[in-house]
């Protein structure tokens, strides 16, 4: 009964993925960098994928180019289409994948467990999309990365260790963004003084905030049980509330790593003793469950009897067993309805003092706001 917080999360991340998308690709030399000039997937047909059930291609079409196949070293390239969540499966098609190029496709934000499985990646353009975050520990699985492309996006975050994994960055292209500036742009020589730049202006605190409430939220549910379970759901909701109202609201991945966090049942964490039944309800249910054969019965067979003879040859004692069984049946029938009516009773009393807890929450948090609105007003007056 009882299962724990990793295995909840895990089984919800695996089926965000259980859609599949089809891509059909135009192959050929890239020319629109002069430094790559490479052989690439250009995606012609809308992926569409417009949600986190569709990540998943599963199908690649197209004609490749004389003497080529998937597993030659591949760029895969899309310009407005339809991307608004990190495609997953590309390197199963292409073993050798080694860059990717999203072009205005309304990317909604990028996270480290959407790279995980490119590990021989080492261009990344992400230019012109709704990012607004690049979380720590980006690129923990990509050490291969020579070129990352961020530009005219709308990052007002930079985690501090982003690109510490990166010893072979040659390029870093992350200006036109709300906390950098032009003056980020065509550094490629200068990749150190732009790192440090990232760390100076583009530091969110409220975003730093969020993200480390979740952090610590989420690190207590590795010791949820049914006594502190009501603690967690408290912080959860009191999370979710500022994060709604936050400027944040729209972004993707700590969004989705809330909900999944609201996913998590008090019914995973309720002990097994609370289910349990007595050892003698337990004997008679496995004697329920045992196959119809009786040994040694009554009328001295020496091998095994088949129940329905041993039922013709002792009619009297089945029907005393019959009968044990049938009241046996109207006892576990009759304890199984008290036992609903328990838990319909506590679960009542769970719902009632949920609610409560939000009103109360909601109510504080108004009177601070109003608090804090009227203390500003007055400063302003004075």
């Amino acid at each position: 009964m009882m299962k724990t917080v990793l295995t909840t999360l895990v089984l919800l991340n695996l089926l965000n993925y259980h859609g599949s998308t089809n891509v059909d690709c135009n192959y050929g030399i890239n020319s629109f960098w002069s430094v790559l000039n490479k052989y690439e997937c250009k995606v012609q047909n809308d992926p569409n994928i417009d949600s986190p059930e569709k990540v998943k291609i599963d199908e690649v079409t197209g004609n490749h180019s004389a003497g080529k196949t998937n597993g030659d070293e591949i760029y895969f390239h899309a310009e407005s289409k339809v991307i608004q969540y990190f495609p997953q499966g590309l390197n199963s098609i292409f073993p050798n994948l080694v860059g990717v190029r999203l072009y205005n496709t309304s990317l909604k934000g990028i996270q480290k467990s959407d790279l995980k499985s490119y590990k021989y990646l080492k261009y990344l353009c992400l230019n012109t999309h709704d990012i607004q975050v690049l979380e720590n520990d980006l690129f923990d699985f990509n050490p291969n990365i020579e070129y990352v492309l961020f530009a005219n996006c709308k990052i007002v975050h930079i985690g501090l260790n982003v690109f510490d994994n990166l010893n072979k960055l040659k390029a870093l292209y992350i200006g036109r963004n709300p906390c950098t500036g032009d003056y980020f742009n065509n550094n490629e020589n200068d990749v150190k003084e732009i790192i440090k730049k990232s760390k100076i202006e583009c530091k969110d605190p409220d975003f730093v905030v969020l993200d480390t409430v979740y952090t610590e939220i989420f690190n207590f549910t590795k010791y949820l049980n049914h006594r502190n379970f009501a603690s967690f759901r408290r912080s959860f909701l009191t999370l979710q509330l500022v994060f709604n109202n936050s400027e944040y609201s729209n972004y993707w991945p700590l969004k989705e790593k809330i909900q999944n966090l609201g996913k998590i049942s008090i019914w995973d964490y309720l002990p097994d003793t609370w289910f349990a039944t007595s050892p003698t309800v337990k004997t008679k249910i496995a004697q329920l469950t045992t196959p119809k054969t009786i040994q040694n019965s009554t009328t001295s067979c020496k091998k095994c009897c088949q129940f329905d003879d041993f039922k013709s040859k002792n009619q009297k004692l089945y029907k005393n067993l019959n009968n044990s069984l049938e009241s046996f049946k109207m006892s576990v029938t009759e304890s199984l309805k008290k036992i609903d009516e328990k838990i319909d009773n506590v679960l009542s009393i769970v719902d009632v003092k949920i609610t409560n807890l939000e009103q109360l929450l909601s109510t504080k948090i108004e009177q601070i706001l109003k608090d804090k609105f009227d203390e500003v007003l007055k400063s302003l007056i004075h």
